[in-house]
């Protein structure tokens, strides 16, 4: 569907939603949709794309609502983006073409991004420069960044506050959010555009992506397959759980000053500990195949979530051990449903 073709519904406070079918980017303009406003979600499916199933699934859900409306593009084509935002702002005009861009679309992996580096600067940096000009030039007024925890690099503090100094980053990916927040802060600094910076912590939860350590793990139990263990599993992380980071990127998204938010559970686990749980959760052992660790991979991440619950009133509410069950539970289904064949290796 052209960005230009109006909406099937006009209702609500538009938004524009990038990155609409990845994880966390799906699940955010679904509450969004929830809650009455209208969603333009641009996303795109890129050739021998493996979990174009899960993004599939994703967008059908959104689709769903009426006041949802697609919009397939590969942001790194800067002027076919511009050509959409100018046929949008011409349908609204005088009001911008949207009321706020969240901007979750980015090329992810730590480890992945050490073979293609100038790929993630292309996605991950320039899109959102591009993206930060074309907000300016329609005055938008509010960007919301989607960062992550990585962004704290090689630092030794026991927590991560949003205060700190960053570390030195770890890979590629981690030097792209990096750079990309220092975009927003630049861009709200120099415009009456108001900006959100959040660093999510280790997501997961139904609908989450086949990469991330969860999903591996258990596809890896359930075939009996040999599980990837890198390191001595002794790495510590805190994860959180889809429907608690919504809440706080919606609650963040209210709060209209510029600030930045960490995003996590303050409870952290060690990898051994989470593999228990899920043997536990699968009924199966694990056949583990250990691998030296990564040097971009950090042994701990603890979130420091203090400000959120002082600035926005949130705190996570969903326990690892909950969170496990629902995600397994999703997942077993999912995985049975026609066209679900695909892994992610290692």
């Amino acid at each position: 569907m052209a960005i230009g073709t109006t909406p099937k519904k006009r209702e609500g406070t538009p938004y524009l939603v990038t990155g609409c079918a990845g994880f966390l980017g799906a699940a955010v303009s679904e509450a969004l949709l929830n809650a009455g406003n209208q969603v333009t979600g641009v996303d795109f499916f890129p050739p021998n794309d493996l979990i174009r199933p899960l993004k599939t699934w994703r967008l059908r859900q959104l689709n769903l609502s009426e006041n949802f409306t697609f919009w397939e593009q590969d942001l790194r084509h800067a002027a076919q983006v511009t050509e959409g935002f100018a046929n949008r702002a011409k349908l609204l005009s005088p009001e911008p073409p949207w009321q706020a861009i969240l901007h979750f679309a980015a090329l992810p992996g730590v480890r992945a991004s050490w073979d293609a580096p100038g790929s993630y600067h292309e996605t991950n940096v320039e899109v959102t420069r591009h993206l930060l000009q074309l907000a300016q030039t329609y005055d938008i007024p509010r960007f919301l960044f989607a960062s992550s925890s990585t962004v704290y690099g090689d630092l030794k503090e026991e927590l991560f506050a949003e205060h700190l100094p960053l570390g030195k980053p770890m890979s590629p990916y981690a030097a792209s959010k990096q750079q990309a927040e220092q975009l927003v802060l630049e861009a709200i600094s120099s415009s009456n555009m108001s900006g959100t910076i959040l660093r999510y912590f280790s997501l997961y939860g139904p609908g989450g992506r086949p990469d991330m350590v969860i999903w591996r793990w258990m596809e890896a139990l359930v075939t009996q397959k040999p599980l990837a263990l890198f390191g001595s599993g002794e790495q510590e992380r805190c994860f959180t759980f889809i429907t608690d980071a919504v809440r706080g990127t919606l609650a963040a998204l209210d709060h209209e000053a510029s600030e930045l938010f960490n995003l996590g559970n303050p409870r952290s686990v060690r990898l051994l500990d989470l593999l228990r749980l899920l043997e536990h959760l699968t009924e199966q052992k694990a056949v583990l195949q250990s691998h030296p660790s990564h040097p971009a991979e950090t042994s701990l991440s603890k979130v420091d979530p203090t400000k959120a619950e002082r600035v926005l009133g949130w705190k996570p509410k969903v326990e690892l051990e909950e969170g496990l069950y629902k995600t397994f539970t999703w997942w077993k289904h999912f995985r049975q449903s026609p066209g679900q064949d695909f892994l992610v290796d290692d």
